[in-house]
């Protein structure tokens, strides 16, 4: 069509012929050169554009932009896909100007039928997630065969022989989620549905994370986990790193910069409009979305210059759906050297933070053995017991003994108050049906309303002096 890909705005209505002529689904092969040096309506580099109509793009060397050596690296099209080599490699990138498309750029599929122990890809649709793989162990395919064997989906397998520390990190699997605006954004989503309604077999459905290693970690690893030579799984954050605000200084839109805003909170600010800084002191706003003129630089306030997460890790229960459930949350069968749980250099920063919280009648159980049978033999929980909150300690379900929100001790019926000691009070009967009662033991009797002690056999009343006024 006359294309000649030499940058020129020229080829544009040539280009547009290429993409009119070739059908649905059509491949186009480009060869060297530079793309038309100009930009659509969003600042993209220009391209054809209909709606409805696929094309692949086959960039064999990597065409570059207008007159510049930027490389074109965006797809082109409405939602077409865009292949380049790159450095020996394949590089897929697609772009959509008409609000998205359901089809991903990837997909990889193949239906396993055998019947032999082997690994093998699934079935995949391309209105479903980059990779979907499906086993069909024990069901029947349509010849009517079974199907044994594992099913992988994924296989990445890297190599690393480097002697390096963080001046280098090799990464089997890096995945990167930029997020510039204020959708919810999710680097990783992994699921395991279980769509048989039929109880799980072992290891029927497992999330794992494994290391082989030899050798003991570093002993100041116990307290700082950058000594650790291994980390079975690491959770890190941190705000981004933005620059300081100079006043004076040229900033475009877009810029991003750190500055205090008028009650002394390091924020985030945004230049919506290009300019040069002021140099005069300025309030910077401190509510997010205002605006700010300094000198020919407008500002809006973002957020505050750190970063505030809800929870750590959430087990979530979809729906709040009461038939879910664990057998056991966090529990293994490792050798630990210095504490399973450790919270000594966690820092409780708010008046109310702790660093174990618990419910009432959730109880913390002491002496268990690993096994069912010795669940719950010695507790501790906080309850209400005869009437009167308690936090209580209790063996095989019986309350020895217990601290009420008086200050108030229970032991085995017997109420020691924080302002003095109070005898347990029963009737003469509920006293004389006390079975092996023990030397020494002091009972209030409400019948008669005198202390009794049981000695030699027999329940004594203590002889009560003159009242006191």
């Amino acid at each position: 069509m006359g294309a000649r890909l030499d940058g020129s705005v020229n080829d544009e209505p040539r280009i547009i012929s290429v993409y009119n002529a070739v059908p649905d689904n059509a491949t186009l092969i480009l060869p060297c050169g530079k793309w038309p040096g100009m930009r659509n309506k969003s600042g993209y580099p220009w391209a054809p554009h209909a709606v409805g109509k696929t094309v692949t793009w086959e960039d064999i060397c990597g065409l570059s932009f207008g007159n510049t050596t930027q490389p074109l690296d965006l797809a082109l099209g409405d939602g077409d896909l865009y292949i380049r080599n790159l450095a020996g490699g394949r590089w897929f990138r697609r772009t959509d100007f008409s609000g998205g498309s359901e089809h991903p750029t990837v997909s990889i599929g193949y239906s396993n039928y055998s019947a032999d122990n082997r690994w093998a890809w699934g079935n995949v649709f391309p209105d479903k997630p980059n990779l979907e793989v499906y086993t069909i162990n024990g069901a029947h395919d349509p010849a009517n065969r079974d199907v044994n064997g594992s099913v992988v989906g994924i296989n990445d397998v890297m190599d690393s022989y480097g002697n390096n520390t963080w001046s280098t990190q090799d990464q089997g699997i890096k995945i990167k989620a930029n997020k510039y605006g204020q959708s919810s954004t999710w680097a990783i989503v992994s699921e395991l549905n279980d769509y048989t309604g039929l109880p799980p077999q072992s290891w029927a459905q497992t999330n794992e994370l494994d290391i082989n290693a030899n050798g003991a970690d570093a002993e100041e690893s116990l307290y700082d986990p950058k000594q650790s030579n291994r980390k079975l799984l690491y959770l890190s954050a941190g705000p981004h790193g933005f620059d300081q605000y100079v006043p004076g200084k040229d900033y475009d839109v877009g810029n991003r910069v750190v500055n205090m805003d008028r009650v002394g909170i390091p924020a985030i600010y945004i230049c919506t409009r290009s300019g040069k800084a002021g140099f005069q002191k300025l309030a910077f706003p401190d509510r997010i979305h205002d605006y700010i003129t300094d000198g020919t630089v407008t500002w809006m306030r973002g957020a505050d210059y750190r970063v505030g997460i809800g929870v750590g890790i959430w087990a979530n229960r979809d729906n709040n759906d009461p038939n879910v459930s664990f057998n056991t949350f966090l529990s293994g069968n490792i050798v630990v050297r210095n504490a399973f749980i450790d919270t000594t250099q966690i820092s409780l920063t708010e008046r109310n933070s702790a660093a174990i919280r618990l419910a009432a009648n959730q109880i913390i159980d002491f002496s268990a053995e690993g096994t069912n049978s010795s669940k719950n033999q010695h507790t501790l929980q906080f309850s209400n017991y005869m009437g009167h909150d308690l936090l209580a300690y209790q063996v095989k379900g019986a309350t020895t003994f217990s601290v009420d929100d008086n200050g108030n001790i229970w032991t085995g019926g017997t109420l020691t108050s924080g302002n003095g000691l109070r005898l347990a009070s029963m009737t003469r009967q509920q006293i004389l049906n006390i079975r092996d009662p023990q030397e020494g033991m002091e009972i209030n009797n409400s019948d008669d309303h005198v202390p009794v002690i049981f000695e030699n056999g027999h329940w004594y009343p203590i002889a009560l002096g003159k009242a006191i006024e």
